[in-house]
C-alpha cells in the first residue's frame, strides 16, 4: 500500500481484557511489519492506552525504554511487590533507554535474579538491598533504597 495502515482492537474492553486482546492482535501484526500506526483501546482513562502502546513497542524492541521485572508475591516478600514495582515504573516512565530493573520481594530471589538486571531492589527484614550491574551495592531503609535505585538508574541512562 502507498499509505499508512492504522490498526487497533476496538471495543477491547477493560484494562486486562484490552491488554491481552491488543497484545495478541497488534503484536502479531507489528512483528510481521504490517502496521504503521496503532491504537490500543481501553475503557477508562486514555492515559492507559498511551502507556500500553509504549510498553508494547518497547517489549517488541521497536522503542527504547525500561523493563521493570518483578517477582510474583509469595510468603517471603518483605514488601508489597506490586506497589513497589508500580512506584518504580512511574519513576522511570520518561526514560528512553533500554534498561532492566528488577523489583524482588526478598533477597532469596534477589541475589540470583538481581544479577540479571542492570539495577534492582529486593526486600529485607529491615529495608532493601540494591543491586547494580550484578553486584550488591548496599542495604538501606526502604525510602533511602528507592533513592539509591534512582541514582543508579540515572548513571545508566546518562
Amino acid at each position: 500500500m502507498s499509505y499508512p495502515l492504522h490498526v487497533g482492537v476496538t471495543e477491547a474492553g477493560t484494562l486486562y481484557n484490552s491488554l491481552i486482546k491488543s497484545s495478541i492482535a497488534l503484536g502479531t501484526l507489528i512483528i510481521e511489519g504490517l502496521v504503521d500506526t496503532m491504537r490500543i483501546s481501553i475503557s477508562g482513562d486514555p492515559i492507559n492506552e498511551v502507556i500500553a502502546a509504549k510498553k508494547l513497542l518497547t517489549f517488541l524492541h521497536l522503542r527504547q525504554g525500561p523493563d521493570v521485572v518483578a517477582c510474583p508475591t509469595c510468603a517471603r516478600a518483605e514488601f508489597d511487590v506490586e506497589k513497589v514495582a508500580l512506584e518504580v515504573e512511574e519513576k522511570l516512565a520518561k526514560i528512553d533507554k533500554k534498561i532492566t530493573v528488577s523489583v524482588l520481594g526478598c533477597v532469596v530471589n534477589g541475589i540470583g535474579e538481581g544479577k540479571e538486571a542492570d539495577v534492582g531492589i529486593a526486600g529485607t527484614k529491615g529495608g532493601v538491598v540494591v543491586f547494580y550491574k550484578g553486584h550488591i551495592v548496599g542495604t538501606y531503609p526502604y525510602d533511602e533504597g528507592i533513592v539509591k535505585l534512582e541514582e543508579y538508574v540515572n548513571q545508566l541512562v546518562k
